[in-house]
């Protein structure tokens, strides 16, 4: 699914991406509400989520195992 919102194939969702992905999965946000999201699950400060910021905000932490089956 990750893959389906990252539009332009860089590897991350920027905040019209994970805006388009929150509404396809029944949440609906303005911008704003969008900026904050991202920012908050933005760990590393980049203004964009990556897949790994994306597995926590989803799923939270994973250990080696569960991130292995994941991918």
């Amino acid at each position: 699914m990750f893959q389906k919102f990252d539009r332009n194939a860089n590897g991350s969702l920027d905040a019209k991406e994970f805006k388009e992905a929150m509404a396809y999965f029944g949440v609906p946000l303005n911008e704003l509400e969008a900026g904050q999201c991202l920012k908050y699950f933005d760990t590393n400060k980049d203004g964009k989520l990556s897949f790994k910021e994306f597995l926590g905000a989803v799923r939270g932490e994973l250990n080696a195992v569960r991130r292995d089956a994941v991918h």
